[in-house]
């Protein structure tokens, strides 16, 4: 580490040293260390090198570009230098759901040569662009290469897409190993950094969060460098081979009673199934791309699969006349649902269903099932649950016309 430090008086009259980047040339040689905890180092700016991409790890967010050479404490110290005991946090936003596994932090020793004790890692909501209530908060050993921290997590983080903030506080004694300061990056991603010293002992009056350049100038960048690993997790989709107890537990059926055979329909509803996004009842709709024919089994269709690979043997059903392709949209998001369906005549046909995050078969394609069903009483369960994320329609096709029964959502 290469700093540059000045005098200060701090709080309480205590004299304190503050290193700054400016004026320094890159081959000086460090002062002598410190007898208090400073808050800012200046060093040779790093490379994201370091962000290991092992085979079952992958990145699920990286902030480690464009060093600014100048590191902030996060640090707790002895209870001798409690009052110098900081923090600093930055947010990240991940685009899909992340199974969070390891966090590597960017930093240097100054004031000594280290190296940690552990390491705390706290994960935040996020509140009105600063460090909220706490998800996750753990102490890890990781591997430290000269400041540059790779952990571990002991306990995976699920989280969905969406915005979070992250800390990292190296647990060491001054009297050790003097300090560690974490790598600042000249860009910004999101809201800036945020750094506190709760006692104040740096005397910026930043005794909670506050954005982290008001509270030291030491022309640091905006944000902390850090790398988020782990498994992305966009969805995980599962398929049913039968209607369980999980399947119809999670999931509401659609009635066709009210409707007469041979009523020909391109859309339906059932206001006893409904959905309560933000509190407020929703009920259940569906539309179809082309129309299909109400029936009943048996009356006015000849059977039906028995259990347990369908609910009920004599189901009402909706035929789709001439076509061999259906797109069934929905009016919300299905995590949990789908449909049972038979070919007509008695020949086996494969069945090849496609599930979309959008309306009219447009979106991800979340997951597919591909099945063989009889038309002899062969009538199968085409349903899946979707962690994470909901499908939005299911487009369902096969090389004759079909019908479908029980639709769940």
């Amino acid at each position: 580490m290469r700093s540059t430090m000045i005098s200060l008086i701090g709080a309480g009259a205590t004299t304190m040293t503050l290193a700054l980047s400016y004026g320094m040339p890159a081959n000086a040689q460090s002062p002598p260390s410190a007898s208090v905890p400073t808050a800012a180092a200046h060093s040779s700016p790093t490379t994201s090198a370091s962000l290991r991409s092992q085979p079952d790890e992958e990145l699920c967010y990286d902030q480690s570009s464009n060093d600014s050479g100048i590191g902030i404490v996060s640090q707790n110290f002895e209870a001798s230098f409690d009052q110098y005991d900081a923090a600093g946090a930055d947010d990240f936003t991940l685009l899909g759901d992340c199974t969070m596994e390891a966090v590597i932090a960017y930093g240097v020793y100054f004031s000594g040569s280290g190296q940690a004790r552990d390491e705390t890692v706290t994960i935040y909501k996020n509140k009105k662009g600063k460090p909220g209530a706490v998800i996750s908060q753990q102490t890890v050993s990781g591997d430290d290469s000269s400041g540059v921290l790779d952990m571990d997590l002991p306990e995976e983080v699920p989280l969905k897409a969406g915005s979070y903030w992250l800390s990292v506080q190296v647990n060491m004694d001054f009297a050790a190993g003097g300090e560690w300061g974490w790598e600042t990056t000249l860009d910004q991603h999101g809201y800036p950094a945020q750094w506190e010293n709760p006692g104040n002992g740096f005397g910026t009056g930043c005794t909670s969060w506050n954005t982290l350049t008001s509270c030291i100038n030491a022309g640091e960048g905006p944000d902390f460098m850090f790398g988020i690993e782990g498994d992305p997790i966009l969805y995980k989709f599962d398929p049913f081979s039968q209607p369980t107890s999980d399947y119809t537990a999670n999931s509401c059926p659609e009635g066709l009673a009210g409707y007469p055979d041979h009523k020909v329909l391109s859309k339906t509803s059932d206001p006893g199934c409904t959905k309560a996004p933000l509190g407020k009842s929703k009920p259940f709709k569906v539309s179809f791309s082309t129309p299909v024919e109400k029936l009943s089994v048996p009356v006015t269709w000849p059977n039906w699969g028995p259990p347990p690979d369908t609910e009920s043997p004599t189901p009402n059903v909706l035929f789709t006349q001439t076509a061999t392709t259906l797109t069934i949209t929905y009016n919300f998001g299905v995590r949990t649902g789908g449909f049972e369906a038979q070919p007509v005549g008695t020949g086996t046909h494969t069945f090849t269903t496609e599930f979309y995050s959008g309306n009219n078969g447009t979106g991800t394609l979340l997951g597919t099932i591909t099945r063989d069903i009889s038309g002899n009483a062969g009538a199968r369960l085409l349903g899946a649950h979707c962690k994470f994320k909901g499908w939005g329609s299911i487009k369902v096709s096969t090389d004759v016309p079909f019908a479908i029964a029980v639709i769940r959502v």
